[in-house]
């Protein structure tokens, strides 16, 4: 299987939210355990985008929960970025 099939799943309105959520949650809770944040996430993608849709069906599922996962793995980017900017 090519993982490039899974980009038409990425949903960019639930994983902008999910990385604004993601980003508001640690900078409110700096120490909140890291190992919790991809589970959140998937779990907050999946509501986002069942709300959107106003449906559950197993794309809208995998739409959200990638979308959720990939804020996870975009907001250690920007994490990095912002802090290889200040130096």
């Amino acid at each position: 299987m090519e993982i490039s099939l899974l980009y038409d799943y990425i949903n960019c309105v639930t994983w902008g939210m999910c990385l604004c959520i993601v980003y508001a949650l640690k900078a409110m809770l700096p120490k909140f355990p890291n190992r919790f944040i991809p589970i959140l996430m998937l779990g907050i993608g999946l509501m986002i985008n069942t709300v959107l849709y106003h449906d559950i069906t197993p794309e809208i599922l995998l739409s959200g929960m990638l979308s959720g996962l990939l804020s996870t793995g975009s907001y250690e980017v920007l994490k990095n970025a912002i802090k290889n900017r200040k130096k």
